[in-house]
């Protein structure tokens, strides 16, 4: 029998090795003799298999039978090959594939909001277990719900709407549309016939009242500031009077061996003038300093009626522009449409007009109400939190995945890298032998459950693969997600 070695790690290969002796040990009806009890049942002893088991030859010479005993503990280190593509997969022989894997849950799900904000709750940690259609955190939707606020009162405004389009149109409301047509011309005509001279007029007189103000504001302000300055200098100089008086006091009382109560309190009434003084003088500067702050506030308003004034004037003298009148000949127009749809068929048409603005509004209404829903994250089944980045505060972006959630109750092996060439000389239900990096000596059996249709190129190798899902019959409790497996198929 010829054996073809690809490219890969030594633990591996003996971890497959070992698969292969165990696989080729047993003969179809006799069990294989395993080192623990997976499921927690009792260790069962069983038969040492006869003369079946194989192992590896070298290139050059034929393979033969080992004697009969039990299947060793450590699988021997084999010298590796290069293979002539560029793939983790190795095929031993052909009755036996070796594929790497990876243990992932029957069911899981990464999730994401379907809005982007801000997180406000989380209600579940990492590692809690949750129930389908459990929350397990939500955005700041107070935006949203205010959209959806305003969304229900434009519905409700489209529906009256529609439901007065849809009434008896009356003789008033043909006459307030007749009113409103007159109205639309009018303004029309007094843009088309340029400035009108009163309005001018008053535009220059509110410019000359604007301009005036502005002087008297800067007078009245001027002499606020000047008297809280002038107020700022005389409480500055009572504060240096009244230093002065205490420090002769003090002297003169220094000066002497002993002071009568009368000596006492002229000095202790010359300190009480000098803090008199004092928060006299810091009176002074904030009156001075309001006055300053009121001078500047007190011109720039002025300023700004001078400003407004004279571009109002300015706007009257240059004559309407021309999207001014543009938007006045759109306001005759609609007048005109609006008179003709009260007055002949064209009413038909606004009501269908009233019905596809109230269709809009909804529609509006139901997409924040959807938005509303996607900033709540619920759990899709039954399972525990594996994986959560969500952070109080943070700002989540729609559809960028912040959570992963497992079913851990049953578990599965998958391999991604299938060549084309071993795909198809095996079908579902094939037995497995499957062994992890992380755990020597641990081999579980197993049988395909699923090959995906659909194969992935390789551009480079120029090979197509494919994913094989492997379903244990026995479990490990210090199996992780995502732990490196070695998947040994038997090919009948």
């Amino acid at each position: 029998m010829t054996y073809n070695i690809y490219r890969g790690s030594a633990l591996r290969l003996a971890s497959g090795l070992l698969a292969l002796l165990l696989l080729t040990a047993c003969s179809p009806g006799q069990p294989t003799t395993r080192g623990a009890n997976i499921t927690g049942q009792q260790e069962l002893a069983t038969p040492a298999p006869t003369n079946t088991a194989r192992s590896l030859p070298s290139p050059t010479t034929a393979p033969t039978a080992p004697p009969p005993t039990a299947a060793p503990t450590e699988a021997p280190v084999v010298a590796t090959a290069e293979a002539g593509i560029n793939s983790s997969q190795t095929t031993l022989n052909n009755d036996l594939i070796i594929a790497d894997a990876r243990v992932v849950p029957l069911q899981h799900a990464a999730l994401s909001f379907g809005t982007s904000g801000v997180i406000v709750e989380i209600l579940v940690q990492e590692g809690q277990t949750v129930q389908e259609g459990q929350i397990i955190a939500r955005l700041d939707t107070r935006t949203i719900e205010a959209r959806i606020a305003d969304a229900t009162a434009a519905v409700a405004d489209a529906e009256a709407n529609l439901q007065r389009v849809q009434a008896r149109v009356t003789q008033q409301d043909i006459a307030a549309a007749r009113a409103e047509l007159e109205r639309a011309r009018a303004a029309l005509a007094r843009l088309r016939s340029g400035p009108d001279q009163t309005e001018v007029r008053i535009a220059q007189a509110n410019l000359d009242r604007a301009q005036a103000n502005l002087q008297r504001e800067r007078d009245r302000l001027s002499v606020a500031k000047n008297k809280a300055e002038l107020e700022l200098t005389k409480a500055a100089d009572a504060l240096r009077n009244a230093q002065d008086a205490y420090n002769i006091i003090y002297w003169e009382n220094r000066r002497k061996s002993d002071l009568d109560p009368e000596e006492r309190a002229r000095e202790e009434a010359a300190l009480r003038e000098v803090k008199a003084a004092e928060a006299t003088l810091d009176q002074a500067k904030l009156d001075f300093e309001l006055a300053q702050k009121a001078e500047i506030t007190g011109i720039e308003a002025a300023e700004t009626e001078v400003h407004e004034a004279k571009a109002e004037l300015e706007r009257l003298l240059a004559g309407p522009k021309p999207d001014a009148i543009a938007a006045a000949q759109a306001d005759v127009a609609r007048a005109e449409a609006h008179l003709a749809s009260l007055t002949g068929p064209a009413r038909e048409a606004e009501i269908a007009e009233a019905r596809a603005r109230l269709q809009q509004r909804t529609a509006y209404l139901q997409e924040a109400r959807l938005q509303l829903d996607e900033a709540t994250l619920r759990a899709p089944f039954d399972g525990i939190i594996a994986a959560s980045d969500l952070l109080l505060g943070q700002r989540a972006v729609a559809n960028e995945v912040v959570v992963s959630v497992a079913n851990t109750e049953e578990w599965r092996v998958e391999t991604r890298d299938l060549v084309e060439l071993d795909a198809v000389r095996f079908s579902e239900g094939a037995p497995v032998v499957i062994t992890f990096d992380a755990l020597p000596g641990l081999e579980l059996p197993g049988s395909v459950e699923r090959i995906r249709p659909a194969g992935d190129s390789d551009q480079v190798s120029d090979y197509t693969t494919y994913i094989a899902t492997i379903r244990p019959h026995a479990w490990d409790p210090r199996i992780l997600w995502n732990m490196t497996a070695t998947v040994v198929i038997s090919v009948p």
